[in-house]
Order: structure tokens, then sequence, then C-alpha cells
């Protein structure tokens, strides 16, 4: 019964027998079986399809609802007693937003996954607003961001400092200028993330206390990612605005610069985030480890 609940709720999650299938390891045409048999049994359908979709019907939604529940219940269940046997394993289910999920977490996750190779991990990469939105959903169980909406049903816990520099291109104009005046600023171009990045929230609260409003910047591009941000600096005479942590190799080589701003910096910190309430088994296993290794750095 437990893989049959993964496979719907996999269908459930992504709206795909396809992509279940895949996540499951097995053939789509096994995990039409398994559907079919849990609809045998149930006596409705759970799901309809929509093109080359799947949608959950009414009752589907109500199943769905108390599978996850079941679910969380079995891996609480298997942590608790591999924890008598000193073994783990499982799922870590995590979401991360781009700055901790591709320059932080990959080196900490390797590091855990050799102290427990049983756990399988799963990450997603998204926005702040995405990962928030994921955990509401229970899609996932721990999220790494940076900033914060403080959601209510959600608990924020400070995990590591950051820091928020402007970084020119070396073929750059203001290359050689060691600093540069606020009011200067806003003659400058600048490519920034995305609306719904925690990036972009915490430099627009920065610059707002700076009587500086982003619409009064010339922005002449906003990008999903760091990496996006750091190709199109090449390619132009903007000003970015990225992490310190995601800098570490380009500042080295010498091909971008920190621009440092009179009186101005960006200080933030990453967050952990999870729902309110049990929060135990792998997702707590792994942010124990995550606060121990970030203590060697």
């Amino acid at each position: 019964m437990d893989f049959r609940l993964k496979i719907f709720c996999s269908a459930a999650e992504h709206k795909s027998f396809t992509k279940a299938a895949q996540l499951n390891f097995i053939t789509q045409p096994a995990v039409t079986k398994n559907i079919k048999e849990l609809e045998g049994e149930l006596g409705v359908s759970l799901f309809e399809r929509k093109n080359a979709r799947v949608e959950l019907t009414q009752a589907g939604k109500v199943y769905y609802e108390y599978a996850q529940q079941l679910l969380k219940v079995y891996e609480e269940a298997q942590y608790k007693v591999n924890e008598l046997k000193g073994n783990f394993n499982g799922r870590l289910n995590i979401g991360a937003s781009t700055t901790i999920g591709q320059y932080i977490l990959p080196k900490v996750l390797a590091e855990f996954k050799q102290k427990h190779p049983q756990i399988i991990i799963q990450m997603l990469n998204a926005n702040t607003e995405e990962i928030e939105k994921e955990l509401q959903e229970s899609k996932i169980d721990l999220g790494f961001i940076e900033g914060h909406s403080g959601k209510s049903s959600l608990k924020y816990e400070p995990v590591m400092d950051d820091e928020i520099v402007a970084v020119v291109h070396r073929n750059h104009p203001l290359f050689a200028q060691e600093e540069i005046s606020i009011n200067e600023l806003r003659e400058q171009d600048f490519v920034l993330r995305e609306n719904g990045s925690g990036s972009l929230d915490v430099i627009a609260d920065i610059f707002n206390k700076n009587q500086i409003r982003l619409k009064d910047l010339k922005v002449q591009a906003q990008l999903g990612s760091t990496e996006s941000i750091k190709t199109f600096l090449e390619y132009s005479d903007c000003i970015g605005f990225l992490s310190i942590h995601s800098l570490k190799n380009e500042l080295l080589s010498g091909k971008f610069k920190v621009l440092e701003i009179e009186n101005f910096s960006i200080k933030r910190q990453f967050n952990a985030v999870y729902m309110h309430g049990n929060f135990d088994g792998i997702p707590k296993l792994f942010l124990d480890f995550f606060y121990k290794y970030n203590e060697k750095l």
C-alpha cells in the first residue's frame, strides 16, 4: 500500500503519470496499473485526463489529502525505528532558493549522503515565494531561502550570514573605480533578479531605506538565476547585485569586481523554513547536520 500511495501522490503533484514513473523508477504502464488498483478498491476515479496532463477528481483531492498524511506517518515511524538501530533510510525532500541551492547546499548534501547513504535526496530549486508555497502544500519538508515573507504557518530559522554586493565585469567602465555614491547609482544600468526572489526583496528594502525605489533605477533586465545574471554582466555595461557566496571563483580570477557603494551595505541571513508543528525525522536530521557543517566553515 505504501508504494501505491507514493505513486498516487507523485502523479497528483506532478499531474503526470510519466513523471510519476520516472520519480519512482518504474514504467508508465506500472503507474497506470497501480492507480487502477487503487481506484478499484475505492470504487471511484481518482484522476481525469486533460490533454497531456492528469488532474485529480474531487474524490482524488480528498484522497490525496489523507494519502499525504499517511505517507508522512509511515516515514516518521520508519525514521524512529531506524533511529533505534542507528541506521537511517528514507527520503529527504527539500527546496532551496537560488544562491543557497547552487553554491552552499550541494557540498553539505554530498557530505550528508556519505554519512547516510540509504537516504534518498531530492532538492527543488526555486525562488523564495515558490519554496514557501511548496512547503504549505506539503510537497517538500524543509526549505532554505533568502529572506522570507513571514507567513504565519511557517517557522523561520536563521542559518547563515550573507552579503549582497554590487558587482561589475572587468570590461565595465567602472571596473577601475573603487567606490561609487548612492546618487551615482541612479545613472547606471542594472540587471536584477525576478519578482518573487528573496534577493530582490532584500535589495528593494535597503534601497527604500535610502530613499531610492527600484522603479526609479534603470533596470535593463530581471533574470531568474544568479548564473544568468553573471552571463548578462559579461555582455553588458550593467551592474548586478549578487551574493558574495556566488562570486568566489570570478573574484579570484579577476573576471568580476565588487564595486563599493558609499555608506551602503546589504546584509542578510539565509533561513531554514518549515511548517509549524511536528518537525522531526530526516528533515530535522539534515538541519542539525547543516548547523554542524556551518560551524566548521
